[in-house]
């Protein structure tokens, strides 16, 4: 699996939010930091994963997209994946760490 960087589109409770993303591969679900037990809990060993960053455009963009019940991540060939949103990121500029449980997501 390769890595993905360029702009992309988060789906977030219906509304869409412009993101850069920042994202690659992972193979191995033990070297996942999901974040939370229930994004660990949502995948499936069989099954790639992949992790990284988004760059919402502000601050409430970033927090919208943080408090949603569901969020997609579309990139921009078309290829839309549902993620979680991790600890780890700077929320207050608009960087999400995110995890990716359906996959692959990379081009």
């Amino acid at each position: 699996m390769g890595d993905y960087n360029g702009p992309a589109v988060v789906v977030a409770d219906g509304l869409e939010y412009s993101v850069q993303a920042h994202l690659y591969g992972c193979t191995d679900e033990t070297s996942v930091n999901a974040g939370s037990f229930s994004a660990r809990e949502s995948m499936r060993n069989d099954q790639p994963a992949w992790r990284g960053v988004i760059h919402a455009y502000g601050e409430s963009d970033a927090f919208a997209i943080r408090d949603a019940r569901s969020r997609i991540l579309r990139t921009k060939s078309g290829q839309d994946c549902a993620f979680a949103v991790t600890d780890g990121g700077y929320i207050e500029v608009g960087i999400l760490r995110i995890i990716g449980y359906e996959g692959p997501l990379l081009e």
